[in-house]
This record gives C-alpha cells, structure tokens and sequence, in this order.
C-alpha cells in the first residue's frame, strides 16, 4: 500500500470557519507481486471534524483539473458524533487515473457536499511525487 495525505486546510483559509479538521487521503493498493504490477485498488478519502456532519446529505465528489471536471459521486461513509465533535470519513473508489490527473494538474479544485477549495501548488507537488512513487512500485512488482 502506498498512500498520501493533505491538509485541506491548509490549503483554504475558507474551510477553516467550517472544520476543525479536512485531510485527504490518497490510498493505492497494490496485487500481489508476480500476478499483476498494476493497483487493484485507488481510494481517496476526506476525513473531516466539525461541530456538524458536513456531508450527511450529500457526499458527490467533483475534483476540477485544469478547468475539466471529475465527478466521483457518492462515497462510502462514516460518521461519529462524540462529545460535541461530529467526525467523518468519506472515500471514493477511483481509477488510478485520477492519480495520473493530480500528478500533471497545474490546478486542481474540488467540490463536495456543497464545500468547496482548491489544491495548492505545495499539495499539487506531493501528488505529482505520488505519483512518481505509485508508477515506481507498480513497476516494481
């Protein structure tokens, strides 16, 4: 397995009034070696803290790269209300194209829930090393 996180909030000021905490997480799992050298499985996930569920109603995932858009859907979710802390996980199963389009996007943006942010050019760079490491292994295998 190899996976990546970014700190949304640290890419969009905005999100900040809304969360307490939103990272993604870019997860790709890899076939056993000598049966197959590609993934068999990409998942990317938000994992958020709010005081409120922020995509109890609604959890379609537009990702915008280079003025094109992406649209994921609806995710797989879970959700925690503990303590006056609402948490959630939310995760597409994507192909590893989406991998592809992060690792050569100059801009990329992304919509869920009603939320929106952009991706900074510091994340952009962690996704284009990701995916120099996801081509790698899956090389390797």
């Amino acid at each position: 397995m190899t996976s990546l996180n970014v700190d949304a909030l640290a890419d969009n000021e905005m999100l900040k009034k809304t969360a307490k905490k939103f990272e993604w997480t870019l997860e790709s799992w890899f076939a056993i070696k000598g049966i197959d050298a590609k993934p068999v499985r990409v998942v990317l996930c938000a994992d958020t803290q709010a005081k409120k569920f922020l995509f109890q109603r609604n959890s379609e995932l537009t990702l915008t790269f280079d003025g094109e858009d992406v649209l994921l859907g609806e995710a797989q979710r879970t959700s925690e209300y503990k303590g006056g802390k609402a948490k959630e996980n939310v995760c597409w199963e994507v192909d590893k194209v989406i991998t592809d389009d992060f690792a050569k996007a100059s801009k990329a943006a992304f919509a869920i829930g009603g939320i929106q942010g952009i991706f900074s050019a510091a994340s952009l760079g962690k996704f284009r090393v990701y995916g120099k490491l996801v081509t790698f292994n899956a090389g390797e295998q």
